[in-house]
């Protein structure tokens, strides 16, 4: 998906109200919803572009990943959802499995261990970091595990 084509389907047909909250004319937000591939595009540099633009600078100029990440955490985790980080590709798929068991493993004795935390609904900051922790890189390892193969079989 593109950037125009990701800003149109969250805006829909309410360009007009998204205009009136954002203090920008309409035509500003159609213009976001048309592709700028090239001179002929009538398609205007859109919110999801400049972030890419200050995520790739920052990833050019050697920042650690999480740092130049730092805009797609934020409104992943802003708006309820969980950011994960880019996979390795490097590794062997035998080596992501066993990653990924190994962080499946974890987690499993992990949420064992906080069981009884768990019943009563409270948990201490601490446990919750340790959890969502060992959560994300378990996800993150099946993630990998699934590209490997599906790479593996083209």
């Amino acid at each position: 998906m593109k950037s125009h084509e990701a800003i149109k389907k969250a805006i829909k047909t309410d360009a007009a109200e998204h205009a009136r909250r954002l203090g920008l004319q309409t035509r500003t937000i159609y213009r976001w919803m048309e592709p700028t591939d090239d001179y002929t595009d009538s398609g205007a540099y859109n919110p999801l572009d400049r972030v890419e633009s200050i995520i790739a600078e920052s990833i050019e100029r050697s920042h650690a990943t999480e740092d130049a990440h730092a805009p797609i955490i934020y409104l992943a985790t802003r708006f309820g959802g969980t950011y994960l980080p880019p996979l390795s590709r490097n590794d062997s798929l035998k080596s992501l499995a066993l990653h990924a068991c190994n962080s499946i493993e974890r987690f499993g004795r992990l949420m064992s261990t906080l069981g009884d935390a768990m019943e009563d609904g409270k948990i201490v900051p601490a446990e919750r970091r340790e959890i969502s922790l060992a959560g994300i890189d378990a996800i993150q390892s099946i993630a990998a595990v699934i590209l490997a193969a599906e790479e593996a079989c083209k």
